[in-house]
């Protein structure tokens, strides 16, 4: 987070650059150093003759990342990372700051990159239709040959795409390496690129690698390492990296719209009218992604957290004998879970997780020692994968063991139905840290006409999340008891 102090001492110029935030100020920032020289007015001039005019955060990036160490060659941060919602105008911004250096700098050698190659060169194509449609139209050669796309300005400057692999540096020595959306690199691709970038600029004195994004999810590692050496570089005044993040602060609901002032383009390019419309239109994950530049933890929620959370009870015990069970294996086989259900006031269904623990041998054990002897009304598991291999061992110990194993078809119908019921307020659970991190890491993936919870896609084990949907699907197709006995059951 930002210092106050850091704020109070920053230079009137710079300060007047803060004020003009507004509302939306960075989460965290790397600040400007009071008198240094830097490429702001050039950068506004620029722009103005690119046709558009930056907004406040476009000037405060652009001020952060052209600062100059004393002697006015070398740039203070060779290492600059910003990260920005949705529809800020990165892309603006970095066209800005590329046209402002090609054009006071002779001889710049500047390289861009996406997510994909094409990416690369559909925003390149971008970056020069902009300059064709300007003044500045008269100071660019273009060269569109596949492989050796580039726009040359007449004081030798020179821009181009190339596509997001470490050998397609190779021969280069880049002043400039723009590397755009590293939330979709892997932790390998992005080390290979950063990996070719550094040791082809390593001569370079006036060098810069720029990298540029909206967050990622927890599997984005490439990104993910980047976001935290960032925040940690706000806070040394002398690390050569620089950093900006706009996101909603901690805490926050992404869906109350009055929580969006951050958004730097507010007001600007975009309204909360626009950004109410994106949150209907994608995942809930991906809009908090997105447009709330919050790292998710699965790309996909199923539901809302703060929906979870509002379905958290007391719950009254009752007997072994009156739940039905259901057990889960994590895809990797790290950990299992057994879940208890059973309809408690008001005709709801209750969850309890029974037992969460790391390994899955264990559930054989519970199963003969606690599971067994109580007689629950129903036990079933999911029966795939690493469940399936302890469902199996599970009948070879016990061959006359009453095992509903849950088809395919069933499955999704148990994990829509599970969803229906949280939507609808007729579950309620016991507030299970494991369950709620199970609900929050899960990822869905489609299945025949519906859709269900996706062991190997979620980047965290959902065991708790699966044994309860499959503990309340057996439930529901069972006769409903309407006077059941109550009594303790603590493991």
């Amino acid at each position: 987070m930002i210092d106050p102090a850091a704020i109070e001492a920053l230079a009137p110029d710079d300060r007047k650059l803060w004020e003009a935030l507004g509302d939306a100020k960075p989460l965290y920032s790397s600040m400007p150093t009071p008198g240094a020289a830097h490429s702001l007015e050039v950068g506004r001039f620029v722009a103005q003759l690119l046709g558009t005019p930056m907004m406040p955060w476009q000037e405060w990036s652009l001020r952060l990342k052209s600062e100059r160490r004393p002697g006015g060659k070398r740039y203070r941060f060779r290492t600059y990372f910003e990260t920005v919602p949705r529809q800020s105008g990165k892309t603006v911004g970095t066209r800005i700051d590329a046209v402002t250096k090609a054009l006071t700098i002779p001889g710049r050698r500047m390289y861009y990159t996406a997510q994909t190659g094409k990416d690369a060169a559909e925003r390149w194509n971008e970056m020069v239709e902009a300059i064709e449609n300007s003044p500045l139209a008269s100071k660019i050669t273009k060269r569109a040959s596949i492989g050796s796309q580039r726009i040359t300005f007449s004081n030798g400057s020179r821009l181009s795409p190339f596509p997001p692999t470490g050998k397609s540096l190779h021969g280069s020595t880049p002043h400039d390496v723009y590397l755009d959306e590293i939330f979709a690199f892997d932790a390998v691709q992005g080390s290979e690129l950063t990996g070719a970038v550094k040791p082809a600029q390593v001569t370079l004195e006036d060098r810069q690698l720029l990298l540029l994004s909206t967050m990622g999810n927890a599997k984005s590692d490439f990104i993910n390492h980047w976001v935290e050496v960032g925040r940690a570089a706000t806070a040394d005044p002398v690390s050569e990296i620089g950093y900006l993040e706009f996101a909603l602060a901690p805490g926050l609901n992404a869906f109350d719209p009055d929580n969006w002032d951050f958004h730097p383009a507010l007001g600007h390019r975009i309204t909360k009218e626009d950004i109410a419309e994106a949150s209907e239109v994608v995942s809930r994950g991906e809009f908090e992604r997105a447009y709330m530049n919050r790292k998710t933890t699965a790309e996909n929620s199923f539901v809302p957290l703060e929906t979870w959370d509002a379905l958290a009870a007391d719950l009254t015990p009752v007997s072994l004998s009156e739940v039905t069970v259901a057990f889960d294996v994590a895809f990797d086989g790290s950990r299992a879970a057994m879940v208890a259900a059973w309809y408690g006031a008001e005709g709801k269904i209750c969850i309890k997780v029974i037992a969460s623990a790391p390994g899955a041998q264990w559930l054989l054990q519970m199963y003969e020692q606690d599971i067994k002897p109580a007689k629950p009304r129903a036990v079933g598991a999911d029966s795939i994968g690493e469940t399936k291999a302890i469902v199996d061992a599970l009948l070879v110990k016990h061959p006359a063991a009453s095992l509903t194993e849950l088809k395919t078809r069933d499955f999704a119908t148990a994990c829509i139905s599970f969803k229906n019921r949280i939507m609808d307020g007729t579950l309620v659970h016991d507030g299970s840290p494991t369950l709620r991190e199970a609900a929050a890491a899960a990822e869905i993936r489609p299945l025949g006409e519906g859709w269900a919870f996706s062991r190997s896609r979620s980047p965290e084990p959902i065991c708790e999340l699966t044994a309860a949907a499959v503990a309340v699907r057996l439930l529901e197709t069972k006769k409903k008891i309407s006077k059941p006995q109550l009594f303790t059951y603590e493991h």
